[in-house]
């Protein structure tokens, strides 16, 4: 990763990069770990929860949270091709407000 991060100072934006798939793939986590990182600090109020955590902490299945998500219940936040949920959304259905599944 610090070798494209100094291609891209040396020849800016405008720089033709050649890369293999395992490198692409580098490249898309970081990112996703990057932006991950920035909801997740202290300056947010909420971070950032993947399916299979809400699944856990809500103790539902896929479905039924993609259901909610296509009622309008929770809003999914997408970053590189995952789906993401806001842990401060995601938590009001554990502190008392029940949502029939």
């Amino acid at each position: 990763m610090k070798k494209l991060e100094k291609m891209l100072k040396k020849y800016g934006k405008d720089a033709k990069v050649e890369m293999t798939l395992d490198d692409l793939f580098e490249f898309a986590n970081y990112i996703i770990k990057e932006v991950k990182e920035e909801f997740d600090d202290g300056s947010k109020k909420s971070k950032l929860l993947s399916m299979k955590e809400v699944c856990k902490r809500l103790n539902k299945g896929k479905s039924t949270i993609y259901r909610w998500q296509k009622f309008g219940l929770i809003t999914p936040t997408y970053i590189g091709g995952h789906t993401y949920y806001k842990e401060e959304e995601i938590m009001q259905y554990t502190n008392g407000y029940k949502l029939v599944g």
